[in-house]
């Protein structure tokens, strides 16, 4: 009589069964397996035998873990002893659920002792389940265990996450053979490429002997969706290197006359980037995410916007025409707080014709007022003169008048200035007068300045930047110096219309072209070449800052003079 193979299934499955419920009782084991927090696992030692060659030799094979069973001594398993249990339930034929954490140290006892299918199913539960914090760890461990499939899924995580990843300290644990693996990834997820650098820089700052892999790992880095100003770092990072840096000079050299002037199908057809995340690029900006490009709305539509725009304690102040006001909203509030001018708190002032707007360290506001009508003036050849107001804790006065006012603008250092006579002169308020700073008939007629409607920025270092909007360029007018230096030109003819003005402390300069829909950045001392960030979409740009690496912007809509602003996250500066 023969037995049918389900009948011999259904016998071995007793059989696997009764050997589970002896080794739950402790009957009959004969070996004992202690984890390293002391834990000890009597099992039987046939079955562990069974179970692979690895173990079988383990047990069997005149070793010293062999006399030691002989001793009655228990067997050290590199395991937690929730790990070892796990093992051992998987070979008497059970499905043990396991922590993710422990499921790592699973995977290695299942390559250790040769249970290929302990290790598969361990492989599938923790791919279903990786994230950046599993991935980095377990990305290290699957080169040593010979797990492709997993490496590769690692891989895939870590690109996924890139940016959550650096900041991890398995990062910094990587191997250079696998950073470069994950660098040459297009799906790489990053918000620009100056993200790829950074990480470089940081994983080898860890170590010394990293510093000569720089070379070759940078050669991933695509550096033509590199912003131009990163460019010139990474230049002179490649000079410091001496000659092991030579070639990669050449490359970023290479890479910054793609960032010159251009038109945009021109840039469109060129322009190929390496990363499948990056859906814009812009000159002198490089590439990144659309959602950089889209920007973020920050404050609501006012209706009637004026023209300028400030920042102070974690407040946007900006003007509206009608009614006139000076308005105050936090980012993402929907409230506006009327702080000067109509509907505001008695200060003293009905009506606030904004002519410029700024802050001062103490907070101070000061406004530049175009008494247009003339009804706050006794005599009339005064309705001539603009009004400088101050406004501190709600109360307002005016300082003094100033002729013809186009702006005002307060150093960090809180030192007034205000462009006046039609925008042709810079003058410094000094308690109740003005002390003129430099007049442009005063100038040689290659650096005579036209600001009508234009503005002026003052640096820490009381250094004075304007907007000569006439020809489309801007100055730089240091303390001490005769004449202005030209630091940007915009072209000529009429087709930019210059705007506001901010220059940070690297002397990156950010201007509106209110014309065409742009912000036109250059680097002062880089006249001719200039990038441009198109916000036609949005409206016309009027006024700006730049703080903590975005680009916040006071625009306007094509129609109906509504207003708002829209952030714009920049390239972070490099700092090898």
């Amino acid at each position: 009589m023969k037995l049918h193979h389900n009948e011999l299934a259904c016998h071995q499955q007793g059989l696997m069964q009764q050997l589970r419920d002896f080794w739950k009782e402790g009957h009959l084991c004969d070996v004992v397996l202690k984890s390293i927090d002391g834990i000890e696992h009597p099992v039987h030692r046939n079955v562990l035998s069974a179970a692979s060659a690895a173990l079988k030799a383990l047990l069997c094979a005149p070793f010293r873990e062999a006399e030691q069973i002989r001793q009655g001594k228990p067997i050290e398993m590199a395991a937690s002893g929730g790990v070892v249990r796990a093992f051992v339930d998987y070979i008497y034929g059970g499905e043990p659920d396991v922590a993710t954490v422990d499921a790592v140290e699973l995977l290695r006892l299942a390559g250790a002792y040769g249970l290929p299918r302990l290790a598969e199913v361990v492989q599938s539960d923790l791919k279903a389940c990786l994230d950046s914090q599993l991935a980095l760890p377990l990305l290290q461990q699957t080169v040593i265990w010979g797990l492709p499939d997993l490496r590769s899924a690692c891989e895939e995580q870590v690109a996924k996450d890139f940016q959550q990843c650096t900041l991890r300290e398995d990062f910094l644990k990587l191997t250079a053979k696998q950073l470069q693996r994950i660098l040459q990834r297009k799906d790489l997820n990053v918000s620009r490429e100056e993200v790829v650098v950074e990480a470089l820089f940081k994983w080898a700052k860890f170590s010394e002997d990293r510093q000569r892999d720089m070379v070759l790992m940078l050669s991933h880095v695509d550096l033509r969706s590199l912003s131009r100003s990163n460019l010139h770092v990474l230049c002179h990072a490649a000079q410091s290197l001496g000659s092991s840096g030579a070639d990669w000079e050449c490359e970023v050299k290479e890479a910054l006359p793609f960032h010159q002037k251009r038109a945009s199908s021109e840039v469109s057809r060129e322009h190929c980037p390496k990363r499948q995340c990056f859906s814009h690029w812009a000159p002198g900006l490089g590439a990144s995410q659309e959602s950089d490009r889209a920007g973020k709305k920050l404050t609501p539509i006012v209706k009637k916007c004026g023209y300028d725009l400030v920042w102070h304690k974690g407040a946007f102040l900006f003007s509206r025409i009608e009614p006139s006001q000076i308005l105050s909203c936090k980012p993402g509030e929907e409230n506006l707080r009327v702080v000067a001018g109509q509907g505001a708190p008695i200060n003293g002032f009905n009506r606030v014709n904004c002519r410029g707007l700024a802050m001062s360290p103490n907070g101070e506001m000061i406004v530049g007022h175009d008494d247009e009508d003339g009804e706050d003036c006794e005599d009339s050849e005064d309705s001539k003169d603009a009004q400088l107001l101050i406004f501190q804790d709600g109360v307002g006065k005016v300082l003094l008048n100033v002729q013809q006012l186009q702006d005002v603008c307060c150093s960090p250092n809180g030192v007034i200035y205000v462009l006046d006579a039609g925008g042709t002169r810079v003058q410094k308020v000094d308690g109740s007068r003005l002390i003129p700073i430099v007049d442009s008939k005063d100038l040689p007629e290659e650096r005579a300045f036209d600001a009508d409607a234009g503005y002026i920025f003052a640096s820490k270092q009381e250094v004075l930047y304007i907007s000569d909007c006439e020809n489309k360029r801007i100055l730089r007018f240091a303390e001490g110096a005769s004449v202005p230096a030209i630091v940007a030109e915009f072209g000529d003819g009429d087709s930019v219309d210059l705007g506001g003005l901010f220059v940070t402390e690297d002397e990156r300069i950010f201007v509106c072209d209110r014309a065409n829909g742009q912000i036109l950045m250059t680097d002062a001392g880089d006249q001719t070449s200039w990038s441009e960030l198109d916000l036609a979409e949005h409206g016309s740009p009027q006024d700006l800052i730049v703080q903590d690496g975005f680009l916040n912007v006071l625009i306007h809509s094509r129609k109906g003079g509504k207003g708002w602003v829209q952030q714009f996250a920049l390239p972070p500066k490099l700092e090898p």
